[in-house]
């Protein structure tokens, strides 16, 4: 009797999952230093598992939500960013921008300063997020990387999230908002006005000729000139010659048989 092994999972996501737990409470902490009115979401609770968001930041005078917050410390993870749009899409209201982030560590920070570095990214994001929702996408969601390098300065780079997941996911997504597939046009270019004023007075012009008006003559086709038939001559006698003289290979244009000698000696006679 054969006992199979329990499965086990991958220890490196076991320990992104880790650490990406540390990550948020250090955030949690980092942004309360900074006096950033937020709200951390608990991962095992029912609405961060189903809205896909880890944290939402308050307005300091009246405490509504401004913004709601999910980030990554894997890049390219298509299925984690078809499920946030899909979130984000199906939510009663989509008037709070959420944002999704990939912090992407070049250096190898620890928890504590990598949760600084973040929090001060979400606190800049939030300043300017009239600047970042000019690309919002489907769902009013942006998609930002956060670079973290030896540089103090932090650096936030757009992302589009739309052309991150596959075709059929951008299908599914693009038939939940009922908006078509967008296809490249060919551009337009617009017509001068002298001509698109030309265009416009045509069918009137064709409009106001009576109908009795007979249609042009057709000009009869110019006749082909006749291809030359080959002279008799040539044709009677160069296999009479050809007969006689065996070896005898005379040029094609027989010389008697044409206006001007088109045959000459390969040599000049000698003369004394």
């Amino acid at each position: 009797m054969s006992h199979k092994k329990p499965e086990q999972d991958d220890p490196t996501q076991v320990k992104e999952k880790r650490f990406g737990i540390l990550l948020k409470d250090a955030v949690d902490a980092a942004l309360s230093k900074l006096h950033v009115p937020h709200v951390l979401y608990d991962y095992r609770k029912p609405y961060a598992r189903a809205e896909r968001v880890e944290l939402a930041v308050l307005d300091r005078e009246d405490g509504e939500v401004i913004g709601e917050f999910d980030w990554t410390l894997r890049r390219g993870v298509h299925g984690k960013i078809g499920a946030f749009i899909r979130a984000a899409i199906l939510r009663a209201s989509r008037e709070t921008p959420r944002i999704y982030m990939e912090i992407e560590d070049r250096v190898g920070f620890n928890v504590k300063a990598m949760a600084e570095r973040v929090a001060y990214a979400i606190r800049d994001i939030v300043c300017r997020l009239s600047d970042h929702m000019k690309r919002q996408e489907h769902g009013n969601v942006i998609g930002l990387v956060l670079v973290l390098d030896d540089s103090r300065r932090r650096r936030l780079i757009p992302m589009r999230l739309m052309q991150r997941i596959g075709m059929h996911a951008r299908m599914a997504i693009e038939a939940l908002v009922d908006l078509p597939i967008e296809v490249d046009q060919p551009e337009v270019i617009a017509e001068p006005v002298a001509i698109a004023e030309v265009r416009a007075a045509e069918p009137v012009a064709i409009a106001e000729q009576p109908a009795t008006a007979t249609p042009p003559a057709v000009q009869p086709r110019p006749r082909m000139p006749t291809r030359h038939r080959p002279p008799v001559l040539q044709n009677v006698l160069l296999p009479r010659i050809d007969r006689l003289f065996k070896g005898f290979v005379p040029h094609p244009a027989f010389a008697l048989g044409v206006a001007c000698r088109c045959s000459y000696p390969l040599r000049m006679p000698f003369r004394r």
